[in-house]
Order: structure tokens, then C-alpha cells, then sequence
């Protein structure tokens, strides 16, 4: 479906069109007190490759965004809805929605507010994966497509991220949504 919107040439996904997933250590999906969680199912040792972008859809336009949204069944387009986020790539904007588990991996960071503003405020030690920059200097895509464990993680742990590190909050503007 996405590549009949997108069309082969700007297809982030692929060739080949593969059913794996991103992850490259057992996972496991659990719900917690957040939802639908993503926790290790074997120990993970720091700088090692976690996941990657290898099925992460990204528009360059906000129609073609929309057209998804029209294309899959409503439940499916509210959790693309909440889960997409706009990211920069090779100096591009894009509305990325990442169509393998990893759209269940959660935010290692709080978010509060005061005096009317948002802000985010890293929780100690609980940001557990994101950029490693010297493991993802051995990986194409560096850093925007490539998620480190940043310390030794242990099975049975939640994975946790820093949406911050890659999401661009206030892009959505650029898209026209």
C-alpha cells in the first residue's frame, strides 16, 4: 500500500520488500501501565545494535500522509495518527510512521508542564537506547536510522527511547496538518 502512494523512487522500505522487522535481538510486547510496551527478551550489550528503520514509511508530503491514513482501517490509521512523527533526513523533512514493532517502543523522557509550557525532563537512568555515535559510524544512516542500546540492558526490561533525539515536534506545519 505505501509504495502504490509513495511510488517506488521516494519507497523508504525496500527492495526487498521483506516481513522482518527492524529489531535485531529478541523482543517481546507486553502490556504495562504505558500500553503496549516493548521489553528485551534477551540481555542486550551496550553499543549494540537494537533496531533500525528498515521498515519506516516516510513521506515527504502531507498528502501522500493522508492517503495512508484513508487507505487502512480506522483503528489502523488512530494508531498511525498517534505513533508518526516528523523527522529530519538528509537535510528533508518527512512524516515517518514505522510500520514493524518498534512503533510500540516508549518515551524514556517526562514530559510536564509549567507556567502554560511544555518541556521535557530526562528521568535518571531510564533512557536505555538511541544514539551511540560511534557503533552507528559503522552502520549507513548513522544515527537517523540506527537505535543503540546506550548501556547493558537486561532481559525483561523495558526499551525505552528519547523521542527528542529524533522527532521534530513542532514540524507537523510543514505537512499542512
Amino acid at each position: 500500500m505505501y509504495h502504490g502512494i509513495v511510488g517506488p523512487v521516494e519507497s523508504t522500505i525496500g527492495p526487498p520488500i521483506t516481513h522482518e522487522h527492524g529489531f535485531f535481538f529478541q523482543v517481546e510486547i507486553r502490556q504495562n501501565e504505558k500500553g503496549r510496551s516493548v521489553f528485551a527478551a534477551e540481555s542486550i550489550p551496550e553499543g549494540s545494535l537494537i533496531w533500525n528503520t528498515r521498515n519506516t514509511a516516510r513521506f515527504r508530503n502531507g498528502a501522500h500522509y493522508r492517503q495512508l491514513l484513508a487507505s487502512v482501517d480506522t483503528d489502523i490509521s488512530c494508531d498511525i495518527i498517534q505513533w508518526a512523527y516528523v523527522q529530519e533526513k538528509d537535510e528533508l523533512l518527512f512524516v515517518s510512521v514505522d510500520l514493524d514493532p518498534g512503533i510500540l517502543i516508549n518515551s524514556g523522557t517526562s514530559i510536564f508542564k509549567s507556567d502554560g509550557l511544555t518541556k521535557r525532563k530526562k528521568r535518571d537512568n531510564v533512557q536505555n537506547m538511541g544514539c551511540d555515535r560511534k557503533a552507528a559510524s559503522r552502520f549507513p544512516g548513522g544515527c537517523t536510522e540506527n537505535y543503540f542500546a546506550l548501556r547493558d540492558i537486561d532481559k525483561g526490561e523495558e526499551l525505552l527511547l528519547d523521542y527528542g533525539d529524533f522527532a521534530i515536534t513542532h514540524g507537523w506545519e510543514n505537512f499542512g496538518l
